[in-house]
C-alpha cells in the first residue's frame, strides 16, 4: 500500500509542477537491456549476465520546464523486462543444462528529472509474467512464487537528442537500473530473493505538443 501512495504521488507532483511547463511531448520509446542478479547468491551457485533480444516498448512523455529546454521531467509507461542467469559456481561442472535463464515482465510506470539530457528517478512495477528455462531449452522451472508488486528499481539515464525538426526529436537512449526490492513475493524467506540490474541502449521519438 504504502508503495501504491508513492507511485501516486509523484506522478501527481509531476502533474501540478507540469503546469508550468514550456515545452510537451510524447511519443513511442523502445529499450534493449541486459541484466545481471545483484541479490544474496545461494552457496554452490553464480550469477551471469543474460541478454534480451525483445526491447521493452513504452510511452514516453517529457515536459521541459525552462525556455532553454534543459530542466523538467519524464515518464516512461509501459512494458518492461528484466533478466539474468544463475549457473553452478564450479566451472567444471557448469553447463546449458543446468545454467538457467529468468526472464521476468512488469508494466511500468517510471518517472524521472531531467536536467540536460541527464535522466534520475525511480521505476514502479506491476507484474505481468516471468519464466524460468535453461539455456539448452530442454527444462522449464516449476513456477510456484509470485512477483513483488509494485517493485521498486533505481534509474539513472540519458535521452540525447540526435534529431530535431519543429514536429519533435529522434532521441539515443542509454539506461542504467537498480532494483531496491526482491523479484519475488517470499514472504520471511527474503535472504535469496534475486534483484536485478540492469543496463541498455535504445531509441525514442518525441512528437511535439502545441509550439
Amino acid at each position: 500500500m504504502k508503495r501504491t501512495v508513492l507511485v501516486v504521488a509523484m506522478l501527481g507532483l509531476m502533474l501540478v509542477v507540469g503546469m508550468q511547463a514550456q515545452k510537451m511531448a510524447i511519443g513511442p520509446s523502445l529499450l534493449w537491456k541486459g541484466g545481471v542478479n545483484v541479490g544474496n547468491i545461494p552457496t554452490g551457485a553464480k550469477t551471469a549476465v543474460n541478454f534480451n533480444p525483445i526491447p521493452d516498448i513504452a510511452a514516453t512523455f517529457r515536459m521541459l520546464l525552462n525556455t532553454e529546454e534543459s530542466v523538467g521531467f519524464t515518464a516512461d509507461l509501459g512494458y518492461a523486462q528484466y533478466t539474468y542467469r544463475m549457473r553452478p559456481e564450479s566451472e567444471a561442472i557448469a553447463n546449458d543444462n543446468n545454467t538457467f535463464i529468468y526472464k521476468h515482465s512488469f508494466f511500468n510506470i517510471a518517472p524521472s528529472f531531467f536536467l540536460s539530457g541527464f535522466q534520475i528517478g525511480a521505476s514502479f512495477g506491476f507484474p505481468l509474467a516471468y519464466s524460468i528455462m535453461n539455456v539448452s531449452g530442454t527444462t522449464e522451472a516449476d513456477i510456484t512464487a509470485k512477483q513483488t508488486s509494485p517493485n521498486i528499481e533505481v534509474r539513472i539515464g540519458g535521452m540525447i537528442p540526435v534529431f530535431r525538426n519543429k514536429t519533435g526529436s529522434v532521441n539515443f537512449l542509454v539506461h542504467g537500473g537498480y532494483m531496491l526490492t526482491g523479484l519475488m513475493d517470499l514472504g520471511t524467506t527474503d535472504e535469496f530473493n534475486p534483484k536485478a540490474a540492469s543496463f541498455g541502449i535504445g531509441v525514442n521519438y518525441l512528437f511535439n505538443l502545441g509550439d
